[in-house]
């Protein structure tokens, strides 16, 4: 008997519009031991498949199924007060950010024993803190009994997540649901954290609902994987038999979006067109028809299942579909020359002053220590290393924001400290992580990328209102988003806001921190494959940092990796990512290697 057994699960979102059909006839099952990854783009529809398993939709939501059991009990029909006692004891969830999951104003420990005494109120509280402690350590968390007494914010991404898992495992779950648990995370501690879930799975025979974005964790990590597009299934399979040879035209499109660690450097990735639709309305047929190369007229009628042995796909063509991962010319790829330094950072080093007790001066930190690179016009630099090992303390030192206690850093020659606001902004511009925060909620599109020029006041309004619409129209976006809010774009169109508002200026030095890492997999491509024609057209140079080593290969002719404060190897791409000599690239790339498609 399966652990989860899904039959026609549907989820109505009540709208203005009319009923938004998240979740459309969804089927699956989840056996024990075994773990069953979902994944698709933003909006597709898996995270609000796995919240309604537990109910856990909006309140204007609806679920209904034809059948819908956790370990034999029906719980479709279940009151709440009985639902109540199966979340957190028979099912638990990881969520994808711990910092905003975790109670900022409790302790870890009253959060671990909170909902096991809840579920059982015969436990005492000492028996729960012990089950607590127990738990932290199996989780790999070191000084548990001091853990219990800290609250979210003293602990690091990687053991809040840790914590959060634990607290998963108070009440002894049979089904494991974790949303994105690692997308937030760096490349170590990501492969730490999947290697501590499949040894928690062998060890509790734990059936897992993985649900992820990102193609690269699927085919080691997961069983089986659902594929979702508009609200439903289109291919299911074994994880690695789907990834290596799709057979629906959205899974194949997918697959051939997501870089590798062999991605020549500059190699155009594949990308889907259009958007997903709106699942408002009439949703007859096909809805991937209206973005897929290969859509017959037949693809608006019914669309049947194909089955053939564990495979399963929804789709009108009955011939597999193993198209190449990506497409790649001699021309695309990127030539740089070496004549011509834009960028260099000479014996650089930045530290912090810490307080001591009464307000006194505390032992300093130092977050860069003697970093030295030169970084050729044209070219693009892969900045890698764990967090806190000071890939963003140098980023913000090139743009001005750090003054170096020691060393010189220069930007075409000039050193950054001698550059006046104004000439500084005009040589070197950033992009950022989350263009949500980076961007004023308050201000138009038009608005955000024309401020640049604004500040300088060199053109007359209809010049700079001209050179931000011919550069918001060269990132991919319409006319009709220049009056638009942030709020009112996608998360990849916001990104391209980013990358517009950075360029308007005409800088030769473009910082990327983390650029991509919120994005799903077909926004990211198109994202990268962007970058990589914005660069040739103007030429560009890019100091990229980024913990996805895939990521880097794709876009870097040079690579450099850093360790609490120090570069401890940079060379060219193909050497340092192919041939590392030392010992932390090597671990890094093992990493990677975990997820590897």
């Amino acid at each position: 008997m399966p652990v989860l057994d899904v039959e026609e699960l549907h989820v109505r979102i009540a709208t203005r519009n009319g009923p938004l059909h998240a979740v459309r006839g969804v089927s699956f099952s989840i056996e024990h031991g075994e773990t069953f990854a979902l994944v698709g783009e933003s909006g597709c529809g898996k995270s609000m498949t796995a919240l309604s398993l537990l109910d856990l939709m909006p309140q204007n939501g609806k679920r209904e199924a034809k059948r819908l059991q956790l370990d034999g009990v029906e719980i479709g029909g279940l009151p709440e007060p009985e639902l109540r006692q199966i979340r957190g004891d028979r099912a638990a969830m990881i969520f994808q950010e711990p910092m905003t999951a975790l109670n900022p104003v409790l302790t870890i420990g009253e959060q671990l024993t909170e909902g096991p005494r809840l579920h059982h109120p015969d436990l005492s509280k000492d028996a729960a803190k012990r089950r607590a402690i127990e738990l932290l350590e199996r989780c790999g968390i070191s000084q548990p009994e001091l853990r219990l007494a800290q609250y979210p914010h003293e602990l690091s991404g990687g053991m809040r997540q840790r914590a959060m898992i634990a607290m998963a495992l108070m009440g002894s779950p049979r089904l494991l649901i974790a949303d994105e648990p690692t997308t937030a995370l760096d490349v170590t501690v990501q492969a730490q954290i999947l290697d501590l879930l499949r040894d928690l799975q062998r060890e509790f025979d734990l059936a897992i609902l993985f649900i992820t974005h990102d193609l690269t964790l699927v085919k080691n990590f997961a069983t089986r994987v659902g594929v979702m597009y508009a609200g439903e299934l289109v291919e299911t399979g074994l994880a690695h038999e789907v990834i290596s040879a799709p057979r629906h035209p959205y899974t194949s499109r997918l697959v051939a979006c997501a870089p590798a660690l062999d991605t020549p450097c500059g190699a155009q990735l594949g990308w889907l067109p259009g958007i997903p639709p709106r699942l408002i309305g009439d949703l007859s047929g096909c809805q991937f028809r209206f973005r897929c190369e290969e859509a017959r007229t037949d693809c608006d009628g019914s669309i049947p299942w194909h089955v053939s042995g564990s495979r399963g796909y929804r789709c009108v063509l009955e011939s597999n579909l193993q198209q190449n991962r990506k497409t790649l010319s001699v021309s695309q790829t990127i030539t740089t020359s070496a004549s011509e330094a834009l960028l260099e950072l000479r014996s650089v080093t930045i530290a912090y002053q810490s307080m001591g007790a009464f307000l006194t001066q505390g032992p300093s930190f130092v977050a860069l220590k003697n970093a030295s690179l030169v970084l050729p016009r044209g070219s693009t630099l892969g900045l890698v290393g764990e967090s806190g090992s000071g890939k963003s303390t140098l980023a913000r030192a090139v743009l001005g924001l750090e003054k170096p206690v020691s060393g010189d850093i220069l930007i075409g020659g000039k050193a950054v400290g001698s550059l006046d606001p104004a000439s500084r902004a005009r040589a070197v511009q950033p992009v950022f992580q989350d263009p949500n925060a980076s961007l004023n909620p308050r201000h138009t599109v038009l608005d955000i990328v024309r401020a640049p020029l604004d500040v300088r006041g060199e053109e007359s309004k209809i010049e700079r209102d001209s050179r931000a619409r011919a550069m918001l129209e060269r990132c991919g976006l319409a006319y009709y988003h220049f009056n638009a809010y942030p709020s009112q774009l996608s998360g990849g169109q916001r990104q391209r806001v980013a990358i517009a508002r950075a360029l308007v200026s005409g800088p030769s030095l473009v910082v990327c921190d983390e650029p991509t890492s919120a994005l799903d997999v077909s926004i990211q491509s198109q994202i990268l494959n962007l970058l990589v024609d914005l660069q040739r057209e103007f030429n560009l140079t890019y100091l990229f940092i980024s913990h996805n080593l895939a990521v880097v290969r794709q876009l870097a002719d040079r690579v450099a990796v850093m360790l609490n404060g120090e570069i401890v190897e940079q060379g060219p791409a193909d050497d340092v990512l192919s041939h590392p000599q030392h010992a932390y690239t090597a671990r890094l790339l093992g990493s990677a290697a975990l997820a590897k498609v």
